[in-house]
C-alpha cells in the first residue's frame, strides 16, 4: 500500500516537473526566436557585427534592443520594431548618455517628489518611448514601492514614472 502511495507521488512530481518545462519553452520560445530575427536584421540593416546584450522592450510597441559593436568596432545601440513596418533606430553609444551617467542624473531630478526618489536601483536598460530612445529605470522607491522611470536617452529628462 505505501509502495503504491510513494509511485503515485514521484509519478505526479514527475509529470508536474515536466508540465512546468514544456510551459516555459512554450513561454519563452518566441522571444528566443524574435531574438535572433531582429539580430540578423540589424546585421543585414545596420552594420552589425558583434552582439553584446540583447534586451526585449513593450511599451506601446514591442522592440528588441540590442547593444553591440559595428563593423568600425564602435559601440552602437539598435532599437529593431517587432513590425517590420517601422524603421529600426540605430546609435552610436557616445551618442546617448552612458549608464553611470544615468544612474548619476536620477539622484538629481528636478521636480520629484521625495517620496519617488530611488532608494535602490534594481535595473537601467534602454527603452523606446513615443519612438525616442529612452531609458527604463526600475527601482524601489522611500516608499519601498516598485517603480519604473522613463528617461529621455540624448538628455536625461524624464517622461513619465509609475509605481507599482
Amino acid at each position: 500500500m505505501k509502495k503504491r502511495i510513494l509511485i503515485g507521488i514521484f509519478s505526479s512530481l514527475f509529470l508536474i516537473v515536466i508540465g512546468l518545462i514544456i510551459v516555459y519553452y512554450s513561454a519563452t520560445s518566441s522571444i528566443k526566436k524574435g531574438e535572433e530575427v531582429a539580430v540578423e536584421r540589424a546585421k543585414k540593416e545596420a552594420s552589425l557585427a558583434e552582439v553584446d546584450s540583447v534586451d526585449w522592450f513593450h511599451y506601446l510597441d514591442e522592440y528588441y534592443v540590442i547593444q553591440g559593436k559595428n563593423k568600425k568596432g564602435e559601440k552602437i545601440h539598435i532599437w529593431v520594431p517587432v513590425d517590420e513596418k517601422k524603421e529600426m533606430i540605430v546609435k552610436k553609444a557616445t551618442e546617448g548618455l552612458s549608464e553611470k551617467e544615468v544612474t548619476t542624473l536620477i539622484h538629481k531630478l528636478d521636480n520629484f517628489s521625495s517620496d519617488k526618489r530611488p532608494k535602490n536601483i534594481i535595473s537601467i536598460k534602454l527603452a523606446i518611448v513615443e519612438d525616442a530612445p529612452a531609458y527604463e529605470i526600475t527601482y524601489k522607491d522611500q516608499k519601498n514601492r516598485h517603480s519604473i522611470l522613463y528617461l529621455d536617452y540624448y538628455k536625461g529628462e524624464w517622461y513619465r514614472v509609475y509605481n507599482l
